[in-house]
């Protein structure tokens, strides 16, 4: 006859027992890793898990995979934080080449001076033609929504945006703003 400590030791190491990572969530680690880095939009993370073989069910529901023990222990093996931190360095310097006419009669200087003191532009060449009243700027860019959406799937891949929004301190002081405005206001 067993005793409700021998039950309560066994029931503790059944809860701290990982399951191995099934081979869609290898998938899905792999689709990723082949995605990051990649011109054009990201995927979904609901594309993802379908990609992967998931059920249309589970890929409008990915924290039913994201948020498994198996999948995170997955996650850290093939993403240690060492190269988490590259790519994420990577991803904050992310530039898209635009290009810009502007009038002709500035010099050179001028427009590198212009282009050049918006925050993280860089001037790559400049086009002059006799007939033309325009040079064209070609210049590198910050490209916000490459960076934006990297490390927003990767945030979300190991949830580390807040559990619940309402607690956020953006928000909270946003609902304390509203408050003092409607006792003010009539």
């Amino acid at each position: 006859m067993t005793t409700k400590k021998t039950k309560a030791k066994v029931r503790k190491k059944q809860k701290t027992k990982v399951v191995p990572p099934n081979i869609r969530q290898q998938r899905v680690i792999k689709i990723v890793a082949d995605n990051v880095g990649k011109r054009g939009k990201p995927l979904s993370l609901g594309k993802v898990l379908k990609k992967a073989g998931y059920s249309k069910h589970t890929a409008e529901n990915p924290k039913r995979v994201t948020q498994a023990k198996s999948f995170l222990e997955l996650l850290k093996k093939a993403m240690p934080d060492k190269k988490v931190a590259e790519l994420q360095s990577q991803l904050m310097s992310a530039a898209r080449l635009d290009s810009y006419k502007m009038d002709a009669k500035l010099t050179n200087k001028t427009i590198i001076k212009v282009v050049e003191s918006v925050p993280g532009c860089k001037v790559r060449k400049i086009l002059r033609s006799k007939y033309d009243i325009f040079a064209t700027v070609y210049f590198w860019s910050p490209d916000g929504n490459t960076r934006k959406s990297a490390l927003d799937m990767f945030y979300k891949l190991t949830n580390a945006y807040p559990k619940d929004k309402e607690e956020t301190d953006t928000n909270v002081k946003i609902k304390e703003y509203l408050d003092k405005l409607s006792k003010i206001l009539p």
